[in-house]
Parts: C-alpha cells; sequence; structure tokens
C-alpha cells in the first residue's frame, strides 16, 4: 500500500495537511431507458448479477449503490434539465437498489444518440449533492464507480440543435470535458454495450451532422480513461464483468494525519523543524491480509529523524518501509 505524498512550497516553509481515506465503494447503475432499449430485461439480468456479486464481495459491508437513467432532451423533467433521472440515492440497501432497476421501463427517445456525455456531467458535478433532483448523496471519501450500460453513442457540444429537438447552445459537452469531470472526481465507468465493440455505445460517432471530426468511441475512451472495463455484446452477462467490478470495490484504506491545524491554511514548518503524521490503515476485508508493509515515498527535501520506531529507512528509494505482518478481517491500526 502507498500512502499519500506530502504537498510541500519549497519557497517559504513546509505546508502538510491531513489526508485520511476510507474504505468505502459507491456504485452507481446508469442505464438508457429510451424507447431503442428493447433489451432492457437482459440489462436488468446483468445488473442483478453484478449486484449479487458485490453483495458477497469480501467486504459488502463498505457499499452503497445508487441507480439513475438517461434518455434525450426532449423527453421531459430531468431528463430535459440535466440529461439525467436519478432514480434512486445512494443507500446501503441491496433490495432498495434491486426494486430500483426492476422498475426501469424503456420509451421515448426521439432520435439515435442519446444524452449520456450530459448525464455524466450532471452526475459527476452532484455525486456529493445531498437534496435536491441530482441529490445522489455519495460519500466523498469513497471509490466511485458507474457501471453504464446502453446501445447508442450520445450526443456531443455541436450537436444543437438535432433532430430530438433544440436544446439551447452549449447544452452537450465534448467527449473531453466528459473525461474530465469523471477524471476529477475519480470515478471508474464501467461500460456494458449491448452490441459488438464498433456500434451502440462505442459506434464511432462525429456528431449528428457528421460535421465534428474526428470520429471517437467514447465508451472506448472513457473507460480507458477512467481506470474502468469495457464489455461489448453483453447479453444478460457473466461472471467476468461481476469479478472485474467486485476487484475495484476499495476494501483497505490507508490514512495520513499530521500535527498541523487544517483549519488554518498558514500553520506551516519552516525549513529545519519537525512535522509529526500518523498513519494508520484499515482492513474491511473478511479476510486477512498477508505480509503487510506500508512504504512511505517522501519529497525532496524532507528527512526522516534518525530514531523511527519499527521502521527502515532505503536511502536510495527516499522511502521509509514499515512491516505490518499479517492484518486480521475487519481490524485496523496505526
Amino acid at each position: 500500500m502507498r500512502s499519500h505524498h506530502f504537498c510541500f512550497l519549497v519557497f517559504v516553509c513546509l505546508c502538510v495537511t491531513g489526508i485520511c481515506s476510507f474504505a468505502a465503494t459507491d456504485v452507481l447503475f446508469l442505464v438508457d431507458t429510451t424507447g431503442s432499449m428493447s433489451g432492457i430485461g437482459n440489462i436488468k439480468t446483468a445488473f442483478s448479477s453484478i449486484l449479487n456479486a458485490l453483495a458477497h464481495s469480501p467486504c459488502p459491508q463498505v457499499i452503497r449503490y445508487s441507480v439513475a437513467d438517461y434518455r434525450n432532451y426532449t423527453d421531459g423533467g430531468n431528463y430535459t434539465a440535466y440529461g439525467v433521472n436519478l432514480v434512486q440515492p445512494f443507500t446501503s440497501s441491496t433490495q432498495e437498489t434491486w426494486s430500483a432497476i426492476n422498475g426501469l421501463v424503456s420509451g421515448d427517445g426521439g432520435d439515435t444518440p442519446e444524452s449520456q456525455l450530459k448525464a455524466m456531467i450532471s452526475i459527476a458535478d452532484n455525486w456529493l449533492t445531498t437534496s435536491g433532483d441530482l441529490g445522489f448523496g455519495g460519500r466523498g471519501s469513497a471509490r466511485k464507480i458507474i457501471i453504464w450500460a446502453g446501445d447508442a453513442p450520445g450526443h456531443i457540444a455541436g450537436d444543437e440543435p438535432g433532430s430530438s429537438g433544440p436544446p439551447p447552445d452549449g447544452y452537450y459537452p465534448a467527449l473531453d470535458e466528459v473525461i474530465d469531470a469523471l477524471t476529477v472526481q475519480g470515478i471508474l465507468v464501467f461500460a456494458l454495450n449491448s452490441t459488438d465493440c464498433n456500434h451502440g455505445l462505442n459506434e464511432p460517432y462525429d456528431g449528428i451532422n457528421n460535421n465534428i471530426p474526428p470520429e471517437r468511441q467514447q465508451a472506448g475512451e472513457i473507460t480507458t480513461a477512467t481506470g474502468g472495463m469495457l464489455f461489448c455484446s453483453v447479453g444478460s452477462g457473466s461472471s467476468e464483468i461481476g469479478d472485474a467490478i467486485v476487484e475495484a470495490v476499495q476494501c483497505t484504506s490507508l490514512g495520513k494525519e499530521d500535527d498541523l491545524n487544517d483549519v488554518n491554511p498558514f500553520d506551516c514548518r519552516s525549513p529545519g523543524q519537525e512535522l509529526k503524521y500518523t498513519l494508520c490503515w484499515d482492513n474491511a476485508f473478511g479476510l486477512p491480509l498477508k505480509d503487510v508493509t506500508i512504504i512511505d515515498w517522501l519529497p525532496v527535501g524532507v528527512n526522516l529523524p534518525s530514531a523511527v520506531p519499527q521502521g527502515t529507512y532505503d536511502p536510495n528509494e527516499h522511502a521509509y518501509y514499515w512491516e505490518i505482518g499479517d492484518v486480521d478481517p475487519n481490524t485496523s491500526g496505526c
């Protein structure tokens, strides 16, 4: 496990804020529910399989779930306002999650491209929002995952007005804007494409009038950039999909906390002064971790005192190693 780096100012003094990450994962099921999604029954079955895999993962107690769907600008309500409709805010209940998924129905749409890119911008901007139309209620400290299913590419900037109706200028985002918004929030995207990898969600697309070159394969670019995966020709799902998503669940955490006053941005350490910090770990796995070592890579200009309990300094790596050994299930320490 690798700790967070120090952040420091080299000109005046060393400034470090307390950093802490938690063993937690938020999973959002996002699906196209336009009229072309005749295979939505298969998607529900795939989602059910994934939900079951997550419920039987090594640390199901740290996972929360949300459900949302997208259609098109002309479909009214939240589809028009945000490109996405929140069906179920984040909950720890798999029963509530399945009820929300099972209640999804397909309809409307208007043209082939859909509003998933607008939807993803809205989701990224509102992941932590706690109330209102987009009150997803996600956790800032959690691993963030979108499981996205559909059968068509998404409208991009320049598609206004399109055959599905006249959204205002600037309504649809560019693909790069979406990727930036997702990566800034640290959201991993797993895409379930209902057809082969050159069609559906990943069909090369350059605008509704074919005038915004070059053609780009949206699902492939989004999943690659965010660290997720693209699955093609998905019918009712497979264990491969569930296994990949379970592997992304964050069951362990490593946090660093220092003795600076986080409220006061001017609380710093000048060169030559000492900074004290604590590293803590948490294992939410239902299984033990074997031979755990915590490694702290130090910034240039930061040195450790000669006596640090239980640790080993490597001058070649400018890093400190603490051999923790075996860590039992559901235990933590510092």
